[in-house]
């Protein structure tokens, strides 16, 4: 069975909610969970090396998608708010962020789970069963669950390493070369029984904004 993968304009979405990220994360928040040096060097990168990094052909936030548990509430309908959720929500700027990144991938799993789950880096389960959820109840939840956010592969030195290395090189190959790298350590932590769809996803991605610069 063949894969479309991501388009040009979805990965665009990326690029620009990873620009988001960054800057918020350049303001010193804390609502992102992140180990603490890893942040504060995200936190000094110049515009240009933000700007290289972002072009990281997936989602650098983790909204908490491989914790199905976690989204129970969601998934099972049964999510309601009270006085506790009101007292930790994020300041707007983190809210805006959860918001516009989980609306983005509950189109994308709704009109491609497969491209989904290779931008996000979740099992097919959730993007399955994010896009069976209400928009409402998805937005609301990332909006206002505390510890939900956090960087992808935080806890991965080499990822972030390269990341921040060859990511930000001046050289267009070495950045290329970086990205590629990322995709493929970030689909490789899945389960062999996962493997085979994320694979013919990936290799469908074609020449991208990605490749370009």
């Amino acid at each position: 069975m063949a894969y479309k993968g991501p388009a040009d304009h979805d990965l665009n979405n990326v690029f620009a909610l990873n620009a988001s990220l960054l800057g918020v994360l350049g303001c010193g928040h804390d609502w992102i969970q992140a180990p603490p040096a890893l942040a504060a060097k995200l936190a000094r990168l110049g515009n240009d090396e933000r700007e290289r990094i972002a072009r990281t052909p997936l989602l650098l936030l983790s909204v908490g998608e491989q914790d199905l548990t976690r989204w129970a509430p969601v998934f099972e309908a049964r999510r309601r708010r009270d006085l506790v959720d009101a007292m930790h929500e994020p300041p707007p700027r983190v809210a805006e962020l959860a918001s516009a990144t989980l609306g983005f991938l509950w189109q994308l799993a709704r009109r491609d789970t497969y491209a989904a789950r290779v931008l996000s880096g979740a099992s097919i389960e959730w993007c399955e069963r994010l896009a069976g959820s209400l928009l409402l109840d998805v937005l609301a939840f990332g909006a206002r669950e505390p510890g939900l956010l956090a960087l992808r592969l935080g806890t991965q030195a080499t990822f972030w390493n390269k990341l921040l290395a060859a990511g930000t090189s001046p050289e267009r190959d070495v950045r290329l070369a970086s990205r590629v790298c990322a995709l493929q350590t970030a689909m490789t932590g899945f389960s062999v029984a996962s493997r085979r769809p994320q694979r013919a996803a990936a290799c469908s991605l074609g020449p991208s904004p990605a490749r370009r610069s």
